[in-house]
């Protein structure tokens, strides 16, 4: 995530795309006892971009239960644990035939501290 972000938001600059939403990380698979995930990094945009090395999609709407994080990306496991947690004791049902979504409401870089840094999980329900 360190190189890719930085690389897609430069190539989003290069093509002049005008980013309409917060970056964020679309998690397919995740497998936490093999510290195994499939994700793809997005950036929201406005307009369509002639296609070049990356891929375009469309996010579904879904109903989804969003937890915020504000602090250090060093607490993401903690906060994705007490979501899961939330949904059991709710007895919510996990929508698994959509992707869940981590996403970065501020850059860490431009933040005083790293007790600033807001992070939204969202997990697709049924």
């Amino acid at each position: 995530m360190r190189a890719g972000f930085p690389e897609l938001m430069a190539y989003l600059a290069s093509r002049d795309a005008s980013i309409s939403g917060y970056p964020m990380s679309i998690y397919h698979k995740v497998n936490l006892k093999a510290d195994r995930f499939q994700c793809d990094l997005a950036v929201p945009t406005e307009a369509d971009i002639p296609a070049g090395e990356y891929v375009f999609k469309e996010a579904a709407a879904g109903r989804f239960l969003k937890v915020v994080l504000q602090g250090s990306y060093e607490f993401l496991e903690l906060a994705w644990h007490v979501a899961y947690s939330h949904i059991h004791i709710r007895k919510y049902k996990v929508d698994s035939s959509q992707a869940a979504l981590e996403v970065y409401e501020n850059d860490p870089n431009q933040v005083a501290s790293t007790n600033d840094v807001i992070t939204a999980l969202y997990i697709p329900l049924k």
